[in-house]
């Protein structure tokens, strides 16, 4: 009965679910910053060993991992897919680049790095060199110099202190995914 009162009522947390540690960073970060319910995350494997986790929660993830987690989620509140930022304006600001530049990839997640890496690989064919940077846990950050970063939310605020480079932070997760959020917290069991 205690379950089954816990299904009916809102959400009042909402959790992010990922294979990729600095996704779920990313993914606390930026919602953290929209919400002031508590955020959590954790991978979709925690979350099979403990599926408790997601009681009183709005899960969001990829679609990828939707048919791995579908088993230890209520029927009561499905997930949320995450869906992404539009890339083309940080394309576009490449594009508009006069001369061959040195364009810096900058991310906490490696899963981000790999993705960007694919959608920006058309337009760096100008004579642009491409370098990546997976930034640390912890530790001093040890960035190569560039005269662009494309970065994510965490990336821009640490990078924005030690750089003179023009920064472009990527907010990950699209207004229409917050919007969808911020009516699920409202709604509450589907």
């Amino acid at each position: 009965q205690v379950r089954n009162r816990l299904l009916a009522e809102p959400p009042h947390h909402i959790l992010a679910i990922s294979y990729d540690p600095g996704m779920r960073r990313l993914f606390e970060h930026e919602l953290r910053a929209h919400f002031s319910c508590p955020v959590e995350s954790c991978s979709p494997d925690e979350l099979i060993a403990r599926p408790d986790r997601a009681l009183g929660a709005l899960v969001l993830t990829p679609a990828g991992v939707l048919p791995r987690i579908a088993g230890s989620l209520p029927k009561t509140r499905p997930p949320l897919p995450a869906f992404y930022s539009d890339a083309s304006p940080y394309l576009d600001a490449i594009r508009k680049l006069t001369r061959p530049s040195i364009l810096l990839l900058a991310s906490t997640s490696e899963a981000f790095l790999e993705v960007a890496r694919g959608v920006l690989g058309p337009v760096t064919n100008a004579g642009h060199t491409l370098l990546e940077y997976q930034l640390p846990e912890k530790g001093p950050l040890r960035a190569p110099a560039a005269d662009l970063i494309l970065c994510d939310q965490i990336a821009a605020q640490k990078l924005a202190r030690k750089s003179l480079a023009k920064l472009l932070a990527y907010s990950l997760l699209a207004p229409e995914c917050i919007q969808d959020i911020a009516r699920r917290l409202e709604e509450g069991p589907q």
